[in-house]
């Protein structure tokens, strides 16, 4: 388990306390510098440039077996965490049935291809240029490059696809998604049973909360849920929302939260909404906020939510704004509540974050809008934190 290897040789330098923090839920957090600390290399890549050891690397994982077939792993990896930590986080995401003794993986990282392999390494590999598994992942890997993990005789090839800037202070991974395409024969047809085929058992299908409950340490997982609101906290656990895990642990709802009076004032009875959907959709969009990405990706993470914790169209009597005579659609009650109609529902929520500087706000036609610039990123983050802690 990842969070438990405070000891480990392999493990990459935890971040300073001095960094600033912002976070991204997608993959899911963000931001600030670290100088040479305990005399490591610079943090410069093959042409000079920086590499940033804080961050949120998005990683697609492949791993194929001729007659069996493709299974695919979606993970957002801090670049804190060192590379031996990385791989035992993609060997847990895949259910790997034993724990390897050695491995390497193969990194083509701007041009420059550098092998990495845990323990201490002997002559012979230094010789050959392998470097040390306690590299952090943002000293190794960066947005666009490509990898090789061998583990025995198995392979996996991982794409780095996204980076987010983030500062994380403690090593972590999130399995966003897992998927499996059987193989098929000469007409495209999956042949029979390919899914029980793989030479190590490795399931097809996955659980992403409980993959990510090992992930994050059921101990750390149970600290971190402690100092959330209760109402949200019930959301969460209603859901399986644990992917949201690390973002709550990097906001730090164990401080308590310094905010201006007049936010205190607007944000404690937040949120303000009477019916459950409502009040769910509330936390969706302050969950949503609290990550500090762009307002596209804002809008996804609280249409996951609402889905998360099963809320659908028919769960919702009327929406004046969004029913099926104003917009022209055959609403089904069953689809998913889309990220304007959880807008609207909690707009009396989005009202006072506009009012405290913490969100923007869509006015409707004839509306006053608040005359609230929009407040920093630390002070969001405060305001954030006032709302999702205990």
């Amino acid at each position: 388990m990842i969070a438990t290897h405070a000891h480990n040789p392999d493990r990459a330098p935890s971040s300073g306390p001095d960094n600033v923090v912002a976070l991204t839920a997608r993959g899911t957090m963000n931001r600030g510098g670290r100088g040479n600390e305990g005399g490591r290399e610079e943090t410069t890549g093959s042409q000079g440039e920086e590499r940033s050891p804080h961050g949120l690397l998005t990683l697609s994982i492949e791993h194929a077996i001729p007659q069996v077939g493709h299974y695919t792993r979606l993970l957002s990896a801090s670049t804190a965490m060192s590379v031996a930590e990385l791989v035992e986080a993609i060997l847990v995401a895949y259910r790997w049935p034993t724990t390897p003794e050695y491995w390497t993986l193969r990194v083509k990282n701007r041009g420059l291809v550098t092998m990495y392999a845990p323990g201490k390494l002997g002559a012979t590999e230094q010789m050959l240029g392998v470097r040390s598994a306690g590299k952090s992942v943002g000293e190794t890997l960066s947005k666009g490059c490509v990898a090789q993990l061998q583990v025995g005789e198995m392979a996996f090839i991982v794409h780095a696809t996204d980076v987010v800037n983030h500062q994380d202070a403690d090593p972590t991974a999130v399995l966003l998604g897992a998927e499996f395409l059987p193989a098929a024969d000469q007409f495209g047809r999956p042949l029979p049973e390919a899914d029980a085929l793989h030479p190590l058992g490795i399931p097809t299908a996955v659980s992403l909360s409980e993959i990510n409950i090992e992930l994050a340490g059921e101990d750390t997982v149970e600290h971190v849920m402690a100092h959330v609101q209760p109402e949200l906290k019930a959301l969460l656990h209603d859901g399986e929302l644990y992917e949201f895990v690390p973002l709550l642990q990097a906001l730090d709802l164990e401080r308590l939260a310094t905010v201006s009076d007049h936010a205190a004032e607007l944000l404690t009875d937040a949120p303000s909404e009477d019916s459950a959907v409502g009040r769910a959709a509330a936390w969706a969009r302050i969950v949503a906020l609290s990550t500090l990405v762009d307002g596209d990706s804002v809008d996804e993470v609280s249409e996951s939510f609402m889905q998360a914790v099963g809320y659908r169209r028919g769960d919702v009597a009327h929406l004046p704004q969004m029913d099926s005579a104003n917009t022209g659609e055959n609403l089904d009650p069953e689809d998913p509540l889309t990220a304007t109609e959880i807008r609207e529902l909690s707009r009396p929520t989005g009202h006072l974050l506009a009012l405290a500087g913490a969100g923007g706000w869509g006015a409707r036609p004839g509306e006053p809008v608040p005359l609230v610039p929009r407040c920093s990123v630390v002070e969001r983050l405060e305001m954030y934190r006032f709302l999702l802690q205990r």
